[in-house]
């Protein structure tokens, strides 16, 4: 068992524990079983019912929840200062002694098929799986989202359950996070689960069509693979970039052509290094081709010294903000713990950092991406 303590003053701690698995880890017929395996933790244990669980965080008025990942597992508590140990307690509890009653299994397989059919219903979440599905091959174990399908969730038995939650469960990391953190005194190596090499993906366009919507629903997605934690850093002003009031995509495809309300550009990265990319759009069908040529504009342009130096000021000012809530130092430590990254590259020498990348640097990188070869994937109206 590991912990990462970060002691500094706040009314608040965040209390949590992860777990190094996530869809990545499952096979294909039991695709959605980490994601079900979070919901059944808060269902009871060998000394608590779960109405007992909930009372036992609800009554301090304290934030109870818990994310599932393509490569972890996370369970938290943000709560008074006061009551830390009882909130450990809990999480302590359903991560070591949960017992998956036979009666919930069927009654919350329900309740997870509802949310899987809330995803699809919105076509925006729904091109963003279309396009995961599209982009990573069969064998990768990212084709298929994290709350998996129909049939693989209907799939799940308790014995599946209780063999899973036995194999994986048995090395958590414990956090423990109150009022702004700027540094991190403990380190977790992770072993790397995952093999570190650049994913190929198919660049051809996929277009779906549906009969309940008038608006087209686009990204134009892709893969690409960074190698250190410096590329990495590229990754957050390229982002800045791009995205915001005053970024690529908003100034262009919004703010002088008018095509859409909102526009952005969303990355992800895998701890392989991998990182997906998708730039979103809501426009009318006949502008979806439009609308790829702007955006492939805007990622391939060569940046400026004054869209970077903008970047870096914007940067480093939402980096404050974002560094005083606990859950996104949360994110810092389990991202970087994967990673196998120094999280204090984050807490304590993130300016310094970014200050120290240069444009050179980050036009080579935006070379080495090639958006060129970006993929698009949309869903139109059916043509009536």
């Amino acid at each position: 068992m590991a912990n990462i303590n970060i002691k500094v003053a706040g009314k608040s701690t965040i209390v949590g524990t992860f777990i190094p698995v996530g869809s990545r880890n499952e096979p294909d017929n039991i695709k959605g079983i980490s994601h079900f395996l979070e919901h059944m933790l808060f269902k009871g244990t060998k000394t608590r019912n779960m109405t007992e669980i909930k009372q036992a965080i609800d009554k301090y008025g304290a934030t109870f929840n818990a994310w599932t990942s393509e490569e972890h597992t996370f369970f938290y508590v943000i709560i008074s200062n006061r009551y830390v140990a009882e909130a450990r307690n809990i999480i302590d509890d359903m991560v070591e002694n949960s017992i998956f009653p036979e009666d919930e299994l069927e009654k919350e397989k329900q309740v997870v098929l509802q949310e899987l059919e809330m995803y699809e219903d919105n076509p925006q979440s729904a091109v963003f799986e279309l396009a995961q599905g599209t982009v990573f091959p069969e064998g990768s174990n990212l084709h298929i989202s994290i709350i998996g399908t129909r049939e693989s969730v209907k799939n799940i038995t308790r014995d599946d359950l209780v063999a899973y939650y036995n194999k994986h469960y048995r090395n958590p990391v414990k956090l423990e996070i109150g009022g702004t953190a700027r540094e991190a005194r403990n380190r977790v190596y992770i072993a790397s689960q995952f093999k570190k090499a650049p994913i190929a993906y198919n660049t051809k366009s996929v277009i779906s069509y549906r009969n309940d919507i008038s608006q087209a629903n686009m990204v134009l997605t892709g893969l690409f693979y960074i190698n250190n934690t410096r590329e990495r850093l590229i990754i957050d002003l390229f982002d800045a970039v791009i995205n915001g009031f005053c970024g690529r995509f908003f100034s262009v495809i919004r703010e002088q052509h008018n095509l859409v309300y909102g526009t952005s550009l969303y990355l992800q990265e895998h701890s392989c290094g991998t990182v997906q990319y998708w730039g979103y759009a809501g426009l009318k069908p006949e502008k979806v081709q439009f609308a790829k040529q702007l955006m492939l504009e805007q990622l391939t342009n060569e940046i400026s010294q004054e869209e970077l130096d903008f970047a870096r000021g914007k940067l480093l000012g939402s980096h404050e903000l974002a560094i005083d809530k606990p859950s996104h130092i949360a994110r810092i430590l389990i991202d970087s713990s994967l990673g196998n990254r120094d999280y204090n590259v984050y807490l304590t020498n993130y300016e310094s950092s970014i200050k120290d990348i240069s444009l050179e640097e980050v036009n080579s990188f935006i070379k080495k991406v090639n958006f060129n070869n970006s993929k698009l994937v949309a869903i139109l109206p059916r043509k009536k």
